[in-house]
């Protein structure tokens, strides 16, 4: 059984991603930028310390936030991305342009 729906409801929807459309096409762009430049960033740096001073009396079982992090010897956080990580966001950040770049044209309003 399909529901109606009314016919104000239908074009005040396509009014908005009609003046929404080319904000999505943006920040896909703009987010895929992001994620692309992160992983290429990761391909230069071998490690990164965090200036935060953690106490830790006691050694925490690694889990998955803490899968890439340890101490150094001044107590401060160290994050050593692996290097298919650099892979993997450079190419989830190419696609996600890519995808933006191929989205069809502005559709023409009702």
């Amino acid at each position: 059984m399909m529901r109606k729906v009314s016919r104000a409801t239908g074009t005040s929807l396509q009014r908005f991603f009609h003046k929404a459309y080319d904000m999505i096409r943006a920040i896909a762009f703009a987010g895929g930028l992001f994620v692309g430049l992160c992983g290429s960033s990761f391909l230069l740096v071998d490690e990164m310390v965090l200036n935060l001073h953690h106490e830790a009396e006691e050694p925490r079982p690694k889990e998955f936030r803490g899968m890439f992090m340890h101490l150094n010897e001044q107590k401060q956080k160290v994050f050593t991305p692996p290097q298919w990580l650099a892979f993997t966001l450079m190419s989830i950040g190419s696609v996600t342009m890519l995808y933006s770049i191929a989205l069809p044209k502005k559709p023409k309003p009702a």
